[in-house]
């Protein structure tokens, strides 16, 4: 049951972030959301995190596009198969007795 819990969180978080990321990057499906969040990233960019530490700021374009990317790209990973290793090793892991763990560890290797 874990297995299928961490598999269906898995996809549905992947799900998630690629939608989210390809709503910051284009504005091929929802228009009205992409403007919006254009928007709104032109007011963050305002109140930059590292900006009091840096002394810079980025283009609310460039910051909207590198957090897109970053969300398409985890979100690729998420579906593409971090579900299945993360499973694998919870799986393999909890199965595993405490005198058997050098073998659990080999097995653990095989996957990866």
């Amino acid at each position: 049951m874990v297995s299928l819990g961490l598999h269906l969180l898995t996809i549905v978080l992947g799900v998630i972030f690629v939608f989210l990321g390809h709503v910051k990057l284009t504005p091929q499906f929802f228009p009205e959301y992409h403007s919006q969040i254009r928007n709104e990233f032109g007011k963050l960019n305002k109140e930059f995190p590292f900006f009091h530490i840096t002394g810079w700021r980025p283009y609310a374009k460039s910051y909207r596009l590198g957090v897109g990317i970053a969300e398409m790209s985890s979100g690729t990973l998420l579906l593409l198969g971090g579900g299945f290793f993360l499973t694998t090793y919870v799986q393999r892991g909890v199965t595993c007795d405490n005198n058997k763990l050098p073998n659990c560890v080999s097995e653990i290797k095989l996957w990866y």
